[in-house]
């Protein structure tokens, strides 16, 4: 969730937020067994997060993927994981098989995703998309058996590799992602830095609008567990006070690349802030492509 473009925003207090360690309970924050940790946020998502530039993300991954992919298949085949909403499919089939000049000669293109909430599916089904989505984890996906087994391109954007908290469980996201990444393909995928944390999100608050809904979007970044924790609050002006919490860990770029590694893959470039240039400290996120080494 990247809020380099801020509405009202509040400092809160500063007492005691960074304590030894975070209450494990928040750490199913992201996937709480008794309901979708998106189900509140979902329909109003896009509308809360309209300062994401999708068009100039897509069109630097098109990029990226054009320079680095040796594929020579007549079908790419892309998958997005924790695909959300489907901006990010929606931009890069508009720029695809919208006959962008600059993409021209990339072949054709299938398109699939995946998204841990059902909510962000269903809002990612009603677009234009001609792509096929499905529920699965970001750690170790189970796609249906009549998707391909293998990915010329897979994709994890908007700091959402960031919400795997555990080092087991990135260490499993990366083996699967190897296992089925083809031998010519990219893997690309960004994360939070932590000075985007430290500048946008501890001990701020934010308020949004939403027509019916207020939102109120508190977070409190526990810097010793390099863990994020945000409190949203959904306000009806009719109805109960919702609430979701949403904990993401700020991972190492040394962290990264070792995981990554020792699955198999290895750094075939990395950028700041999806522009194709050296990634600095103060980027909001970090840009990183993989191929097999």
């Amino acid at each position: 969730m990247s809020l380099d473009k801020k509405k009202k925003v509040r400092r809160v207090p500063k007492k005691n937020t960074n304590p030894p360690s975070v209450a494990p309970g928040l750490l199913q924050g992201n996937t709480s067994p008794s309901r979708d940790a998106y189900q509140f946020f979902a329909p109003c998502y896009d509308q809360t997060l309209a300062h994401v530039q999708w068009p100039r993300w897509s069109q630097y991954l098109l990029d990226v993927f054009s320079q680095f992919s040796h594929s020579t298949t007549a079908t790419i085949y892309l998958l997005d994981m924790a695909c959300g909403t489907g901006r990010l499919l929606e931009n890069i089939a508009s720029q695809t098989i919208g006959n962008n000049p600059e993409n021209q000669g990339l072949g054709q293109w299938q398109f699939y995703g995946y998204d841990g909430s059902p909510a962000m599916l269903a809002q990612a089904r009603q677009r234009s998309i001609p792509a096929l989505f499905c529920q699965s984890k970001l750690e170790q996906p189970v796609l249906p058996p009549d998707w391909p087994a293998k990915w010329h391109w897979l994709t994890c954007t908007h700091d959402s590799l960031n919400y795997i908290t555990d080092p087991n469980d990135l260490q499993g996201h990366f083996q699967w992602a190897a296992t089925h990444l083809d031998t010519q393909g990219i893997y690309s995928l960004d994360i939070v830095s932590e000075e985007n944390l430290l500048r946008n999100f501890d001990g701020q608050m934010r308020v949004f609008d939403l027509g019916p809904t207020r939102l109120v979007w508190r977070n409190i970044y526990h810097q010793a567990d390099r863990l994020l924790v945000s409190r949203l609050l959904f306000r009806p002006r009719k109805g109960p006070v919702q609430e979701e919490i949403h904990v993401q860990r700020y991972w190492l770029k040394e962290e990264l690349i070792q995981t990554a590694r020792k699955a198999g893959l290895t750094v075939l470039a990395s950028h700041g802030n999806y522009e194709a240039r050296s990634r600095r400290d103060q980027d909001d996120l970090w840009n990183f492509h993989f191929g097999h080494a």
